[in-house]
């Protein structure tokens, strides 16, 4: 089996299955189902003071697939 670098494995994974959920990306940053919870309902600057809860799904992927991997076009 070939070594890819784990950025290159984990997009070829996405074609195959899809994008990771929001909450996924947002553990692996965060860490605890606490710090999710609070994040989706703590205003952001991203999101001008608005809690990611109240923006459109579609921004609010964009910007954790910016800030996890540097994609998504935020």
């Amino acid at each position: 089996m070939i070594k890819m670098p784990m950025r290159k494995r984990e997009i070829m994974k996405w074609m195959q299955e899809g994008p990771p959920s929001a909450n996924g990306m947002l553990m692996g940053m965060l860490g605890s189902d606490a710090l999710i919870e609070k994040w989706w309902n703590s205003p952001n600057k991203a999101f001008d003071n608005k809690c990611p809860v109240d923006v459109e799904h579609e921004k609010v992927v964009s910007y954790l697939m910016f800030h996890c991997f540097g994609t998504g076009g935020y």
